[in-house]
């Protein structure tokens, strides 16, 4: 579940959403991340339930955050001890811009996560 903030002709990575700071991934409330059976992302065990997904953006790679606390108004009460998973993924440039950010759950377990001129995904798959 998430929003999705349009590009609007502003630049996105880097300056409206900063480098290496935590972001709720979308706007307004934070995104949420829920899966009914526990599963695996990037390789490492995520139980069953559903977490906030939250993001630190890097330039050359980006940290997924899955946190206990689902339901914030953005990050602003964020609490990094209440992480329950973190995995590190690498951002792809796209030739094409997309406006609205989309997230789309690929046949293979993908999770893409796709913004302006950029990709990021997450391999999730059975636990």
């Amino acid at each position: 579940d998430y929003s999705q903030p349009g590009v609007k002709g502003r630049t996105i990575w880097g300056e409206l959403v900063p480098y290496d700071k935590v972001w709720r991934t979308g706007a307004n409330e934070a995104t949420t991340f829920e899966v009914s059976a526990d599963v695996k992302v990037e390789g490492e065990s995520l139980k069953a339930g559903k977490y906030g997904l939250f993001t630190i953006p890097g330039k050359d790679e980006w940290v997924i955050i899955f946190n206990s606390v689902p339901n914030q108004w953005g990050a602003y009460e964020y609490d990094e001890n209440k992480d329950v998973l973190r995995v590190t993924v690498k951002p792809t440039e796209t030739s094409e811009s997309t406006e609205r950010l989309t997230f789309s759950v690929e046949d293979n377990g993908m999770v893409i996560m796709k913004w302006e001129k950029l990709k990021v995904g997450f391999k999730v798959s059975d636990g």
